[in-house]
């Protein structure tokens, strides 16, 4: 059945994601933690800076890395409010500072905290507001999920880059109802799309 195999494909995929690191813009990986523990894979990837945002942030070998490390727990209560400003200057100074140094952002699963700490820098560097940073980073590794507490605090921290660049209080509501209409769009797109590979299997059976 063409639902079944869907469902398939994109379970596969996602437990794909969650096996990789993913490469959210240029040099900047967001991952899980097994991926963030073996050497083989950041050398690879060729990763210079390493944020851990975790109870029990990974030991790496002293200058190895420059590693910033933030324990904090995945819970909806937990304030990853107050680390935004540190992960995403770190972030910044990285990317900024040559053409070679590349980011890897990881928590344990790769899903809420590490996907929040990227969407911040998003949010901070780029005219997205929060729902769009998330939306992006979502596109980039399907698994991505914020809790619903660090997502009203990833909004929290847009706030303060209103009125910066593109990102202004006046467009942001006009960019946000744009971002929700092609997203429907683009749902109802899939969706007949898929009915018309259901019409065409059912065409063929009768055949």
């Amino acid at each position: 059945m063409p639902g079944t195999r869907s469902l398939a494909a994109r379970a596969a995929a996602r437990a794909e994601a969650g096996r990789t690191a993913s490469l959210i813009i240029p040099r900047l990986y967001l991952s899980n933690y097994m991926v963030a523990t073996d050497e083989d894979i950041l050398h690879e990837l060729g990763i210079t800076h390493i944020i851990s945002v975790t109870e029990y942030p990974p030991e790496y070998e002293d200058g190895k890395y420059r590693t910033l490390r933030i324990e904090l727990e995945d819970s909806f209560r937990a304030n990853i409010l107050q680390h935004l400003d540190v992960t995403t200057e770190f972030i910044k100074s990285a990317l900024e500072e040559n053409e070679i140094n590349k980011v890897l952002v990881h928590c344990v699963m790769g899903i809420s905290r590490s996907a929040t700490v990227v969407c911040a820098y998003l949010v901070a560097t780029t005219p997205m507001i929060a729902s769009e940073a998330i939306e992006y980073v979502i596109d980039k590794r399907s698994i991505v999920s914020p809790n619903i507490g660090f997502r009203s605090q990833l909004e929290t921290y847009a706030v303060k880059f209103y009125g910066k660049g593109l990102k202004t209080k006046g467009n942001v509501k006009a960019r946000f109802s744009e971002t929700v209409v092609d997203r429907v769009r683009r749902l109802k797109g899939q969706k007949s799309a898929q009915l018309a590979v259901n019409d065409d299997v059912s065409l063929e059976s009768e055949t």
